[in-house]
């Protein structure tokens, strides 16, 4: 790789500092389906340009609020949000209006750099973050020098606005069997990251998984979310992970249900 692809961004890592609300979560995923304009080869939710892809409504963005801390966290993600950057611009500025005081992320591949930094510049408390390989042209096809350009300068100009994401692949979606380039290491165990809520309305309990269909991701509406999310947390405790290790799988493997099968009651 020509170290020119490089990018001085820090990694990311979740900047939250609120007082817990015992009956909201402090974070929720966003999720508007696998559309992109890439089909990387360690894309967790498949990406691909003909993959799905519905806007942000009024009531879906309701939901999120009535789930999440009003200063809490809200990440953005796909696919990729800035291939309809007019509809995530207006997201944030209704969730805005709408009484959400916390932090946007969003979740971007950056080749869209002019998109994305309309995004981030539309409000000042939104963080963009970088996929990993694209952003440093390891093991995918680097960012177009133009994109590069326009986001080292903003970046530079704006601190601690722009990252990078993580630097392993996570073994879901399309990365699952086969092994992409990657720096580090994936975690064998549950990341245990906050719930995911699909721009058709949809509550998952995974975002990497997003678009697997197995019944104990599956949240139903926002009453009983909590409680079924709670379960899910208490599962991967005490039956997904000592099964992934008795397996000596990656837990999200075992989760996602490829190879041997986990046997579980299920959550839902």
């Amino acid at each position: 790789m020509n170290s020119s692809n490089r990018m001085n961004l820090p990694y990311f890592h979740n900047q939250l500092s609120i007082i817990p609300m015992p009956d909201r979560w402090d974070e929720l995923h966003l999720y508007t389906g696998s559309r992109c304009n890439r089909a990387c080869t360690f894309c967790c939710v498949s990406g691909e340009p003909g993959g799905s892809y519905a806007p942000w409504t009024e009531d879906t963005l309701a939901t999120a609020l009535t789930l999440v801390a009003p200063q809490g966290s809200l990440k953005f993600y796909g696919g990729e949000p800035t291939l309809d950057a007019p509809n995530q611009i207006w997201a944030l500025s209704w969730l805005r209006e709408h009484g959400f005081e916390g932090t946007f992320t969003i979740f971007s591949n950056g080749i869209q750099a002019r998109a994305l930094l309309s995004i981030l510049d539309a409000d000042e408390n939104t963080l963009g973050v970088l996929n990993y390989s694209i952003a440093t042209g390891r093991g995918e096809k680097p960012l177009p020098p133009s994109a590069l350009k326009q986001l080292t300068h903003w970046a530079a100009v704006h601190p601690e606005r722009l990252y990078l994401s993580h630097d392993f692949v996570v073994p879901v979606g399309r990365q699952e069997g086969g092994m992409s380039y990657s720096e580090g290491d994936a975690p064998t165990k549950c990341f245990r990251c906050w719930p995911t809520l699909t721009s058709l309305g949809e509550l998952h309990a995974c975002p990497f998984a997003v678009e697997e269909k197995r019944p104990h991701y599956a949240l139903g509406g926002q009453l009983e979310a909590p409680e079924r999310f709670a379960r899910f947390l208490a599962w991967i405790e005490t039956e997904l992970e000592p099964e992934a290790q008795r397996q000596g799988k990656n837990a999200c493997a075992v989760c996602v249900g490829r190879g041997q099968p986990l046997r579980m009651a299920e959550v839902a």
